[in-house]
């Protein structure tokens, strides 16, 4: 009888004390079978029970172990740590130090210290966290409890322009906008002036290099002056050649040595002696 132990012969018969089945599990059924010997049956679910764990709390049967909701110790300082002892269901905080978690998802490197005022040990923030996603048609913000929010603004715009970076604002190139779109993308650049391929003659610098119409008939950098021809005029003095011209940083020119005296006279100022 394999429900039996201890057997001996006692009058002619062999006999044996019962075996105990008894598995110390308070989820369980125990009994024993003449064929198989012990057995242990979870008990129905939500039975009451004990689990011998003082941090815990509502025991009860499940599948056939005794388990509870582990008792909360946690003292809302996230520089301490809080266990529970198991045998007499008390709390105990331990300071820390080190690293922490402000529970602030817009800071970063938050660090265990003491408060200025109380004096008691906290979870000091550190450095507010950098949400710029580096892309110029999104506002960028924090939510404390969500963390970094990068909205699309589409009245947003970015300066552009895609020819060599020294040509821009030289002659006629000017640079442009781009408009951002719905997904966060940036749209053409619009409105730019670029370098063209040769000058237009157009009296503009429009290769924007610095000079105009370079290349084209008469262009070129202006001539301070426009020679008419000259004339010799016969004095008591002698032989004085006057040189006549249009233009000039001034109406009467320099004197210069031609022959044994010699000046050169603006148009303007020739015409004014002769109406004198």
């Amino acid at each position: 009888d394999p429900c039996t132990e201890g057997d001996t012969c006692a009058g002619g018969k062999c006999v044996g004390a019962a075996k105990d089945c008894d598995d110390k599990k308070p989820c369980t059924v125990d009994a024993c079978d003449k064929t198989s010997g012990c057995t242990h049956t979870p008990a129905a679910a939500g039975g009451a029970c004990d689990d011998g764990d003082a941090c815990t709390s509502d025991d009860a049967c499940d599948g056939g172990s005794c388990t509870g909701k582990k008792k909360s110790c946690d003292d809302g300082n996230a520089c301490t740590t809080d266990v529970c002892d198991a045998s007499s269901g008390t709390c105990n905080s331990t300071p820390g130090s080190g690293s922490c978690d402000d529970g602030d998802l817009c800071t970063e490197g938050d660090t265990c210290g003491k408060d200025a005022g109380s004096g008691q040990l906290v979870c000091i923030a550190g450095k507010a966290k950098s949400c710029d996603d580096s892309n110029p048609c999104t506002n960028d913000s924090c939510d404390p409890k969500k963390g970094c929010v990068n909205t699309v603004d589409v009245t947003k715009t970015k300066p552009c322009y895609t020819a060599a970076p020294n040509t821009k604002d030289v002659g006629t190139c000017v640079g442009g906008t781009q408009a951002c779109k719905v997904d966060g993308s940036l749209g053409a650049c619009e409105g730019e002036v670029t370098p063209a391929v040769k000058e237009a003659c157009d009296g503009k610098d429009d290769t924007c290099d610095g000079k105009t119409d370079e290349g084209c008939p008469g262009g070129g950098k202006p001539q301070l002056s426009w020679r008419l021809g000259s004339t010799t005029i016969a004095g008591s003095a002698g032989t004085t050649q006057v040189r006549v011209f249009v233009g000039g940083d001034s109406v009467v020119g320099p004197s210069v040595a031609a022959g044994k005296n010699g000046v050169d006279i603006g148009f303007y100022a020739w015409v004014q002696s002769l109406l004198k």
